[in-house]
């Protein structure tokens, strides 16, 4: 063979993979907090590891429940939910998935003292095997929302201890090689998956918490897709041969009170003035576009319990300042603006806003751990913050906030505020199982927030992704990013 043949078939050896053998790189602000499914609740997280992982049930794109490890499911009574397992399926290790390790699962997740998951298994009083590929799951009551919390709780080989899972053995579509907690985590495919064929082989999950990387990441050929693109980035991330997509997400912007005694919000009459206040399609056109919508209620369309045509909250400056006098404010009223520093802008723009009725606010910026510390220990009386209801159900927002806190009820409730009106609202949608009557008592429940006015819904923001542009990718809407669903464009 000559010189030039040599060079010629080493150059044939050293061309690229093919598209589906590469790794496909998914860039998120981090990797994954930790390896442990019951040890988190964190968005990027749950992506991550739905690679390895699968639950009883998932949401669909549209947070429409469909199955997963579970094929169907009925309630023999109200307290008791019975899961028929999927035949045939195996972990990576090659053990069958089989009752025991369901209801290992489950206690894992409630035995642990360190897993914020036991927040959805609340309702759950027992798991049983009822069956080698049975399980009845019994709660206190009846738990209409269960199926939507356990999208939460990933399944685990029985014999997983307590201690941290920092190699994932699962059952989900790809098989964990290696990576650690914000560290590149990387995966190959489960040939023996049950379900659709990845029509990746190989999937890498890479951390990119500095902004500006995150957004160049596809552009600059070391990411494939990635997710959390930042608004003010949103030009900087679209290069050629880069797609940006936008969907509504699920988390609401909204402007919150303490209602405390002798705090200023604690008159309901100084509420109606902020709400008065906001001109919400203004602060929209303040946004990059397709990066917010002017939101009225607290929960967007695609949430159970979102009222269509609901009431609208309306912009009149001049009546605020009415409001605000009778209120013994004539000249106006001074107060601090709290908020994470990530939407400092979006706060300053409101805070302009609302000057034109007389209410003056100097923003408070904050770190955004810092904010949130402050937000737990109820700190602030007046404050900006995104909810997100995460299960689907408008029963995430009126039982963790809005209602009174005391026992499992009213964890997140920042506002001191307390309705009884409400309180039985919220209880008797808690323990309905009629959908149609769920969604009147939820609706209910959301006028009664929308009369009293703790918080004030701004808007909702979207979610932002930057995307190879021959890659065949649509956002999910709880904004799951996964390997699983995605393939080459035209393919």
């Amino acid at each position: 063979m000559s010189f030039v043949a040599a060079l010629a078939a080493l150059a044939g050896c050293r061309r690229p993979a093919p598209l589906e053998e590469r790794p496909l790189a998914i860039g998120q602000i981090t990797s994954a907090v930790t390896l442990d499914p019951h040890r988190h609740d964190e968005e990027a997280t749950y992506s991550c590891l739905s690679h390895f992982y699968e639950k009883l049930v998932g949401f669909g794109p549209e947070m429409e429940i469909v199955p997963e490890l579970a094929v169907r499911w009925e309630n023999p009574s109200e307290s008791v939910w019975r899961f028929h397992l999927r035949p045939g399926v195996t972990f990576h290790d090659g053990r069958p998935l089989e009752a025991a390790d369901v209801v290992a699962s489950v206690r894992r997740v409630l035995d642990l003292p360190d897993s914020p998951q036991r927040f959805y298994l609340q309702s759950v009083r027992d798991v049983r095997a009822a069956g080698p590929l049975l399980v009845d799951v019994i709660t206190a009551g009846p738990s209409p929302v269960l199926l939507n919390k356990l999208v939460y709780v990933s399944i685990v080989p029985r014999g997983t201890g307590p201690a941290p899972v920092v190699r994932p053995i699962g059952t989900g579509p790809y098989v964990f090689v290696s990576g650690g907690p914000r560290q590149p985590v990387e995966g190959v495919r489960n040939e023996r998956y049950w379900g659709p064929r990845p029509a990746y082989r190989r999937v890498r999950v890479v951390p990119f918490p500095n902004e500006r990387e995150r957004a160049e990441a596809v552009a600059l050929g070391r990411a494939d897709l990635v997710a959390r693109v930042p608004e003010e980035l949103r030009a900087a991330a679209a290069r050629d041969g880069v797609r940006i997509v936008a969907r509504p997400g699920l988390g609401v912007t909204f402007l919150g009170f303490s209602v405390a005694k002798g705090s200023p919000f604690a008159d309901p009459r100084v509420r109606r003035a902020f709400a008065l206040s906001v001109d919400r399609t203004a602060l929209v056109k303040g946004e990059p576009e397709g990066a917010a919508l002017a939101m009225d209620q607290l929960v967007p369309s695609v949430v159970f319990g979102y009222v269509p045509n609901g009431r609208k909250i309306g912009y009149d400056p001049g009546e605020a300042r009415r409001l605000l006098a009778e209120a013994g404010h004539g000249d106006g009223l001074d107060a601090t603006l709290s908020c994470a520093d990530s939407i400092e802008r979006f706060a300053r723009r409101l805070a302009g806003m609302l000057a034109t009725s007389g209410i003056r606010l100097t923003v408070d910026a904050r770190p955004w751990t810092r904010f949130y510390e402050g937000i737990g220990r109820r700190e602030y009386p007046l404050f900006l913050m995104t909810w997100t209801a995460g299960t689907g159900d408008a029963s995430d927002l009126l039982e963790g906030i809005f209602h009174t806190a005391g026992g499992d009820l009213g964890a997140s409730n920042y506002f001191a505020y307390s309705d009884p009106k409400l309180d039985r609202l919220v209880e008797q949608a808690g323990a309905t199982f009629d959908p149609h009557a769920r969604r009147r008592l939820m609706g209910a429940a959301l006028d009664v927030v929308n009369e009293d006015l703790p918080a004030i819904p701004l808007v909702l923001r979207s979610a932002i992704y930057a995307v190879r542009s021959d890659l065949a990718w649509s956002p999910r809407a709880d904004r799951r990013v996964r390997a699983q669903d995605v393939r080459p464009a035209g393919g």
